[in-house]
């Protein structure tokens, strides 16, 4: 599920980042409104803008919610709630649960009893097998010792692995129904956990329809930032290395092992609860504007691209408007946050972070 999840962020993501946003008919950019913008403004400033939109994605407000280790997003609160008011719902949230989980007690404890159950019966499935196996050695080694010629040690050694074999396949058959067994009860563990994680997180579908309305919002900001800026076309110039670190492996299968560690994660998630705090440092950072602390905050949250590998990160280095700041701005201000204080965290992130080249 995490996986399914993870591939349709990178393929929103990705898709977003590949558009090239504004491009006239014909051509690879969508066109401004009107032609009157796409030629206005001075002829020295380039018709080209560029937006990093791999940072513009991290820095949309509804970002702060999003989890990025189960790749869903923590139910979001109103837009303008103080941090203080966002403690209020998770107690709200904590007690859903407890609620839930009482609810479903039996169930969970029967899927338990048998995890536990199929995994004594593979033990002792392994242990008749070492068993069965020891006579056909006690029988064969000395044969095999005391042999006078080495066709004779060789015809020993056939009988013996065949004997072995024998064995194996026996119990080797028996072992893989019940680790068949056991995947399906932890697969069945596991839809219980993440059904009593929506009393904290969106569902992997709300997840996937929170992505969309962030897309839409990211297509529209830029839009705007451009028409402003009266630039026919913007293009982003952080891509290669955006799709570097959203390598994904593609594997759906999980081993046992795996299925039992994020079950474990997930009882673990679950007895604590998320892990609010850099979410509210987030939600402080947009109350308290311009200050250096607030800066880190957000480039500590969202860990973007380091400055060593920025340049050769990008597709290209150009004249051009970045349009970056602009475009974080309008999502803040879209989404709630004061416009003075969108414009102060943006001039405190746009140092924090570094100008793009062509940067005003």
């Amino acid at each position: 599920m995490k996986t399914i999840i993870a591939r349709f962020i990178m393929v929103t993501m990705f898709c977003c980042l590949c558009l090239i946003f504004l491009a006239v008919p014909g051509g690879p950019c969508l066109a401004v409104d009107s032609e009157k913008d796409s030629t206005a403004g001075d002829p020295e400033e380039a018709a080209v803008a560029t937006v990093d939109i791999a940072t513009v994605y991290a820095l949309h407000p509804a970002m702060i919610y999003f989890d990025p280790v189960l790749n869903l997003f923590i139910k979001p609160a109103p837009k303008g709630v103080t941090p203080d008011d966002f403690m209020k719902l998770t107690t709200e949230r904590r007690d859903e649960y407890k609620k839930s989980e009482a609810a479903r007690a039996a169930e969970i404890q029967r899927v338990k009893n048998e995890i536990d159950s199929v995994k004594e019966e593979i033990k002792a499935h392994e242990i008749k097998k070492i068993t069965e196996c020891a006579p056909v050695n006690e029988k064969f080694d000395p044969l095999i010792q005391n042999a006078t010629s080495e066709a004779e040690v060789k015809k020993y050694l056939v009988e013996r692995t065949a004997a072995l074999k024998g064995v194996e396949v026996k119990y080797d058959l028996e072992i893989k129904n019940k680790n068949k067994k056991l995947s399906d009860a932890l697969d069945k563990y596991q839809k219980i956990q993440m059904s009593l994680l929506s009393s904290f997180y969106l569902t992997a579908e709300e997840t996937a329809a929170k992505f969309e309305e962030i897309n839409a919002d990211i297509k529209d900001a830029v839009k705007i930032a451009a028409k402003k800026n009266k630039a026919i076309a913007v293009v982003n110039f952080n891509l290669d290395n955006y799709k570097d670190r959203n390598k994904t492996s593609g594997e759906d299968t999980q081993s046992l092992e795996a299925k039992e560690k994020v079950n474990s994660e997930l009882e673990s998630l679950l007895k604590q609860g998320p892990d609010y705090s850099p979410l509210l440092d987030s939600l402080k950072t947009y109350e308290a504007g311009a200050s250096a602390k607030a800066g880190q905050a957000l480039k500590r949250r969202f860990a973007l691209t380091p400055n060593e590998s920025d340049m050769a990160s990008r597709p290209f280095i150009a004249k051009g408007k970045d349009l970056t700041w602009f475009t974080v701005i309008t999502l803040m201000v879209k989404n709630g946050v004061p416009k003075e204080k969108a414009e102060a965290i943006s001039e405190v992130l746009a140092e924090v972070y570094g100008r793009p080249a062509g940067s005003e």
